[in-house]
């Protein structure tokens, strides 16, 4: 692996560990539940991304995505925030 491949795995890591951080926040009575779901997905994903790029580092093997990519959760949750948004901003 290369410099620039350890220093996005590392800020992909960072970036997992605020989203969690942020989904403690989010759980209050005025946030919709389209944002902690989306977040959450976002979460998955990228935390699947950041253990696939660790394991790539530590044996030099690339993991096969037999079953299901997790990593793909993190483009669901995307998708789920930005209509959870178009949907609340619809309303009014």
């Amino acid at each position: 692996m290369d410099d620039f491949t350890i220093f996005s795995t590392a800020i992909s890591a960072l970036t997992s560990i605020a989203i969690l951080y942020g989904l403690f926040h989010l759980t209050s009575p005025g946030n919709h539940k389209g944002y902690v779901l989306g977040f959450f997905l976002v979460f998955i994903g990228n935390a699947g991304q950041v253990y696939r790029n660790i394991s790539y580092y530590l044996s030099g093997i690339a993991p096969i995505d037999s079953d299901l990519p997790i990593w793909l959760f993190k483009d669901i949750g995307i998708l789920v925030v930005a209509l959870t948004y178009l949907a609340l901003r619809k309303k009014g």
